[in-house]
């Protein structure tokens, strides 16, 4: 949590300065709307999850809550790409810690406002 809270204590004109502790292929991309950050983001993941899938991998991802705009690109993306998520475990993060959520949504779910239900609504 100190990394985090750490982050978070940055103000606007230090945000861009590049810090010992970032990943060197970080790279800030900032977006001037709600709209361009889900698209951005859903494709980022997608992205991601692509490339693992062509190198034969296993991707555990752990995802927002919210916002959500994001999963519908993520989903747009591997449909258009034809890419299979058989390799893909997708944990989401809740108030009050991580909750598995399962790719494969049973029909009990489809409960409106759960969230599986809305995962489920942007999946299928």
């Amino acid at each position: 949590m100190d990394k985090i809270d750490r982050c978070c204590s940055y103000g606007p004109e230090e945000i861009k300065e590049r810090q010992a502790f970032w990943n060197e292929e970080f790279e800030i991309a900032a977006c001037k709307s709600l709209e361009e950050f889900n698209v951005k983001l859903g494709h980022e993941i997608a992205l991601e999850i692509r490339e693992t899938r062509e190198k034969g991998q296993t991707l555990a991802l752990i995802l927002p809550v919210g916002p959500m705009g994001m999963y519908e690109w993520i989903v747009y993306y591997l449909k258009r790409w034809n890419i299979a998520c058989d390799h893909l475990y997708c944990f989401l993060i809740w108030m009050n810690g991580l909750i598995k959520m399962e790719i494969h949504l049973t029909a009990q779910s489809r409960v409106p406002f759960n969230m599986q239900w809305s995962m489920h609504s942007i999946i299928h």
